[in-house]
This record gives structure tokens, sequence and C-alpha cells, in this order.
């Protein structure tokens, strides 16, 4: 049930022994006996901002295996997560303690869980004991802007498939971080949104054998490590916005499986010659021309050639529209990007002219406010920006 405004399920105690999936999307409930459903396999209570306590009883729910709790401020605990012994996939979204959520089980060095969605919650570290989810191969800690650092114990997820780390306060990466060899995606975008986040990727970075996407766009990075030349599997490196980098690793044609370069709004103006060696690569964003060259070029287009080529269109073609927290939130890159667009088309760089399309007061909380510093600060940059967006 979805948006269901209920406050009761029914009354009396009946037990519901077939009852394998329950959905209650933003329903009003203050507590649920979820022993009421003792072989339920699914249970989703998104969105129940009213829900104060779920009881479990000791050995319930031993055959759960999706739990999401995303967007439940008022739960009071979450103790009872640690003896669900077959729980795989486990979404605690908007959690907004500042302390790791009381999920790590004691002494079972088997736990099943195999997805962890943080994404969006006030914590500030992982805990060294994280290392019990050997099976844990997704794990999302997208928006958590007081998280600063991963832990060295945090590399010993040997399993991890998937790390999300999109708008997080993360100013560095593990000096281990090569020890994650079952990673493939490693998503950076907007780590840099405090302006001065993510300016190095590791160099070890080269360690991570099975990694297939890489993707830091919109960082404050200063360079590319040549390590990343060993990524054997990379079918897909972004880093598109990062201003900062003006040259990629001259052994980038060693990345036999590359199969998309992003480049877009970088400060690149030439390509290493042995790119020519990657026969299917697709190249996003190279302004200067489709040639691959050796030395960057030495004449910039003029100014009448700029205008002409970045022509902008006519004001009746620009559509303005409010954007509220919601679409902040669930959409940022979107936004940033219609924003900074209409900006540019008009021919103002003026941060106040952004600012009208948001509602007075919309930004609550800090990821909102991460996002727009960003915005703000590449339309203060746009005048010497090297690159026109279009």
């Amino acid at each position: 049930m979805y948006d269901a405004k209920i406050k009761q399920l029914w009354e009396g105690e009946k037990v519901m022994k077939k009852l394998k999936s329950l959905e209650l999307i933003s329903a009003n409930l203050r507590t649920i006996n979820v022993g009421l459903f003792p072989n339920l396999e699914r249970l989703d209570l998104e969105g129940c901002h009213y829900l104060e306590e779920l009881t479990v009883p000791v050995g319930g729910l031993n055959s759960l295996v999706h739990l999401n709790l995303s967007s439940c401020p008022n739960l009071q605990s979450l103790s009872f997560i640690k003896q669900l012994e077959s729980l795989e996939v486990l979404h605690l979204s908007e959690y907004f303690p500042t302390e790791f959520p009381d999920i790590v089980p004691t002494g079972s060095s088997n736990y099943s869980l195999l997805e962890l969605d943080i994404s969006y919650s006030r914590i500030e570290e992982i805990p060294s004991s994280i290392g019990i989810f050997c099976k844990l191969v997704y794990l999302n800690l997208s928006g958590c802007g007081k998280l600063k650092s991963l832990s060295r114990s945090f590399c010993s997820l040997q399993s991890l498939i998937t790390l999300v780390l999109v708008s997080s306060g993360i100013e560095e990466l593990p000096d281990n971080i090569g020890l994650l060899k079952s990673l493939q995606a490693l998503d950076l975008r907007f780590t840099h949104v405090n302006i001065y986040l993510i300016v190095f990727l590791p160099e070890n970075l080269g360690q991570l054998d099975s990694l297939e996407v890489l993707d830091p766009s919109y960082c404050w990075l200063r360079d590319i490590p040549n390590s990343i030349c060993m990524l054997k599997h990379l079918k897909k490196l972004k880093i598109e916005y990062c201003h900062s980098i003006t040259k990629l690793p001259e052994e980038i044609g060693d990345i036999e499986c590359l199969e998309e370069l992003n480049v877009t709004c970088t400060g690149i103006s030439h390509l290493p010659r042995s790119i020519s060696l990657l026969k299917g690569l697709k190249i996003i964003g190279f302004e200067p021309g489709s040639q691959i060259m050796e030395e960057p070029l030495d004449k910039e287009p003029s100014k009448r050639q700029r205008r002409k080529d970045y022509a902008a269109p006519p004001l009746k073609k620009i559509k303005m529209e409010p954007y509220t927290p919601k679409k902040i939130k669930t959409e940022p890159y979107l936004v940033y990007h219609q924003l900074l667009k209409t900006s540019l088309d008009t021919s103002t760089s003026d941060p106040d002219y952004v600012l009208k399309t948001v509602p007075q007061g919309s930004l609550t909380n800090d990821n909102e406010m991460r996002i727009w510093e960003l915005i703000l600060l590449d339309l203060e940059k746009n005048s010497t920006s090297r690159f026109t967006y279009r």
C-alpha cells in the first residue's frame, strides 16, 4: 500500500503465517508488531514518518531478506536488525543520528547482507566492525555530508562491487583502497562541493583489478594518476567538470577495455598519442578538435568565432522553473545542468539570477546547500572558463 494513511493494521492479534511481503509506504502507523508476520521475506516501510517502534520477538523475522526503513526519522531503535541472519538488502536512507546505526552483528562471520544504503544520513564515521559484512557487494553513502573519511579497515570488504560516494563529505580515499579487488564501480561525483575535497586520487588505484567504471566527475581533482593505466578492465572513465585536470596519462592507450572517456568541461586541450590504440573508444566533450594531438593548440579561437560557435538562443526559448527541495535531492545533477546552462545561455554569470528559481527558504539541509554552493561556484568562474557549456 502506497501513501496509506492508516493508523492501525487490524484489530486483534491475528498471526498471518502465509504473508511473505508487506509494503506500507508513507503510512501513519506509530508501532508495528512484526511478530504477527513470522514468515515475512520483504518489509517496506519507507516514508513512515510517525513510526516509533518495531516490535520484533527474539528469533523473529528469520526469513526476512529485504528491509526498507528509509525516511523513518522517529524510529527509536534498529538493534533488532542484528538478529536478522537472512537479511540481504537493507535501506536506511535519511538516517538522522550522527552515529553509525546499530546494525553490526556480533559473532556472526557469515552475515548475509549484500546491499546497504545509508545515503543522505548524518553519520560521521564508518566503524571498523563493518568488515564483518564480508558478502557486501553494494554500499551507498551518497549525500553523507558529515562523513569525511573511510577507515583503513573499510577496505576489508573484499566482496564489494559498487561503492557510491556521490555528494558525500569524503576528503580523501583510504591509501589501501587497492585491496578492494572485487570493486567494479567507484562513483565520486560531486565530492568536491565544499570546494576543497578530493584533490588527488590515490596512486594505488591501479590495484583495483576488477574496476570497470571510475567516475570522479565534478571534483576538484588536479591530476589523474598514471596507475589507472593498469586498470585492464576499465570500460568507462568520466572526469567531466574536473576543471583543474589539464592532461591524461600518456599510457592511457594501455587500458584495452576502455569504451567511453568523458572529458567535458575539463582543462584538457590535447590527447595522448597512445589513445589511438583504442579503436572503439567513444570520446565525449573533447572541444578543441576531433584529431589526436601531442601538443596543445597554439592559438585560441577569436572572440568573434567563439560568439559564432556558442551563440545564445533567444530569451523566449528559455523556460524557467522552480526547483523544490525534493527535486534538488532526487535529481541534483539534472538541476545543476539545467540551471548552469540557463545562466550561460542568457549571457549572465550572476549567481542571483539562478537563485531566483529557488523558493525562499526551501534549502533545508546540508546536502541541498552543498549542491547550490557548487552551482554558484561554477557561475562565478564562468567568465574566465576556457570552455563554454553548451
